[in-house]
């Protein structure tokens, strides 16, 4: 399945780029989502939204616009065409 990972704020601007898409096995969490655009972008993409298996304080993640936390958080499963929205602490507005 298919599923596109969008940056904002200071995140954008340090990957110097405003999305990413992805091919995941179904049945793949955000959490899986967020460890394989760290393996094609680097580490600093994983280290900057999550602490310890957990959404960094500050951090606003977004599953085609409705508020992870109020899913089942990093384990909530993708389907495909999923849209997934990173904004790092001080990004929000």
């Amino acid at each position: 399945m298919r599923v596109i990972l969008r940056f904002f704020g200071l995140l954008r601007l340090d990957l110097g780029r405003r999305d990413l898409s992805l091919d995941l096995p179904e049945g793949a969490t955000v959490a899986e989502a967020i460890e394989e655009a760290s393996r094609s972008l680097g580490p600093g993409l994983k280290e900057r939204l999550l602490d310890a298996g957990r959404t960094q304080r500050g951090t606003i993640i977004l599953l085609n616009g409705q508020n992870i936390l109020y899913l089942r958080g990093l384990e909530t499963e993708l389907k495909d065409g999923d849209q997934i929205d990173l904004f790092p602490p001080g990004a929000g507005g």
